[in-house]
Parts: structure tokens; C-alpha cells; sequence
């Protein structure tokens, strides 16, 4: 691949499949790597020829976890994305919460941050995120603890995965604050979480942000 796409740089030329003719073409080439190119030169993982030619005005974007001033634009861009689909009436994001984001490492960089701000308008009704809409990739939400491999005469299946489900409804009551936005988490409908609250005698608190 790396080849042929050396070749269209060169020679400004593609050959469509099972085409025996060549169809010039006139384009402009934008390239965006993660990957340390040079590395993978020196590994043989990358051409260098090819390298040299997409290499010719390079612009280094820092990570976001350098410029957390460009987070509000990011969010402002986001926002507007995600809530342009039916249903959505949410106004904005509250002070408390983009300061949040903006204390956040960000190791997934744009990608995490998208995910996060998808997360947060899947989990606000109407208005706008608060804080507690804010769902970070590093904590631990609604996942199910691993059950150990039973010894004779303890746990039997279906104990453990009582257990489990307790453990699971329980850990995403306690970071999602209520039965309603536990249950989007989940993937099941609000009627399944009160029953099972109710069957497990389990109470929603609403988490807490310093």
C-alpha cells in the first residue's frame, strides 16, 4: 500500500481495479499520523520516500493535556454536533463542569474528550451537563467485578451471578445518582432498574464533585 501510494504522489496518476489505464488526477494530500514516523523508519515499518513526500509542510499538534485552553472550543464544537439530533434540547454546559474537563489529562486526547461529552448529552434529560453528567474514561462506571472461580461448597452460579448483578447496579447507582441515567448506562429500560432496586434494597445516591 505504502507503494502505491508513493506512486500516486509521484506521478500524479491512480489505476482504478482491473483498469488498465491510468486516470490522471490533481489533488492536494492531507496526512495526520500518532505514530512516531521516524521510529518507523528506523524499525523498516515505514517508507522513507513516502515519508519525505507527505512530510512536506508538517504542523505538530501538541496533546490536549498542553493546551486545555482550546477545550471550551472543543466542547462548543462537539456540543453542537451531538445535539443537533432529534430529541435534543440541551442548552450548554455549566461552568463547574467544563472546568472539570479542563483539569483532565486527556490521555485518549480528542477522541476521549469526544466520547465524553457524547456520554454526558446521552445522560442529560434537558438543559444543560453539570457535573454530574460528566463521566471521565478513568473511572471505574458500571462494570461488573469479576466473580472468583468457585472452591467446592461455595458460591453456585447462580448466587455469583446474583452477586455480580447486585455489585454492577449497585457501583452505577452510586456514580450515575439515579435509577434513570444508571439504566441508560446499563443498556436497560428504568422500569428493570426500580424493580431490581426494590427486589435488592437498593437506593439511588447522588455522587458528589469537589
Amino acid at each position: 500500500m505504502q507503494a502505491k501510494l508513493l506512486r500516486v504522489l509521484q506521478d500524479g496518476k491512480v489505476r482504478r481495479l482491473g483498469d488498465r489505464h491510468e486516470t490522471p488526477v490533481d489533488v492536494r494530500v492531507i496526512a495526520a499520523t500518532n505514530r512516531n514516523l521516524e521510529e518507523m523508519i528506523a524499525r523498516g515499518d515505514f517508507r522513507e520516500d513516502l515519508y519525505y513526500r507527505l512530510n512536506v509542510f508538517p504542523i505538530r499538534v501538541p496533546p490536549l493535556r498542553d493546551r486545555p485552553e482550546d477545550i471550551p472550543f472543543l466542547v462548543h464544537h462537539f456540543l453542537k454536533k451531538y445535539t443537533s439530533r432529534p430529541n435534543r434540547t440541551i442548552s450548554g454546559i455549566a461552568a463547574e463542569a467544563l472546568r472539570l474537563l479542563m483539569k483532565n489529562r486527556w490521555a485518549g486526547n480528542v477522541r476521549e474528550l469526544a466520547n465524553v461529552l457524547e456520554r454526558a448529552v446521552n445522560l442529560v434529560e434537558n438543559g444543560e451537563i453539570r457535573p454530574e453528567h460528566i463521566i471521565l474514561d478513568n473511572e471505574q462506571f458500571y462494570t461488573v467485578p469479576p466473580v472468583p472461580v468457585c472452591e467446592p461448597n461455595s458460591l453456585t452460579l447462580k448466587e455469583a451471578t446474583a452477586r455480580a448483578e447486585r455489585d454492577s447496579l449497585q457501583q452505577a447507582l452510586k456514580i450515575y445518582g439515579s435509577a434513570r441515567k444508571a439504566a441508560k448506562a446499563l443498556g436497560v429500560s428504568h422500569t428493570t432498574v426500580l424493580n431490581k432496586m426494590r427486589r435488592l434494597g437498593l437506593t439511588a445516591r447522588r455522587r458528589k464533585h469537589q
